[in-house]
């Protein structure tokens, strides 16, 4: 009987350390997985807007058509002599 009891806490105690370790190892991979990926769009320092006009169509079609009037009104934006200065 005594050799049989101390087989059974020895078992039990062999039980006990694998859980534990099988937890440490569980805990490891759990906290390899939640690190953030650097997957993702970068950082654009200068990004584009969207701006909407309203422009009648008389006015497109005497300009030649929607891509003419957006290539006239990037021209125009782009010229060096434009400046923002208001007229009081």
């Amino acid at each position: 009987m005594y050799v049989s009891i101390l087989t059974l806490n020895f078992l039990n105690l062999l039980s006990t350390f694998i859980l534990l370790r099988n937890m440490e190892t569980n805990k490891n991979t759990q906290n390899q997985t939640k690190k953030k990926s650097p997957a993702g769009r970068k950082p654009i320092a200068d990004k584009k807007v969207v701006v909407t006009l309203f422009i009648r169509q008389s006015e497109i079609d005497k300009r030649g058509g929607k891509e003419a009037v957006q290539k006239q009104c990037y021209d125009f934006l782009d010229n060096d002599s434009f400046s923002m200065q208001t007229k009081l």
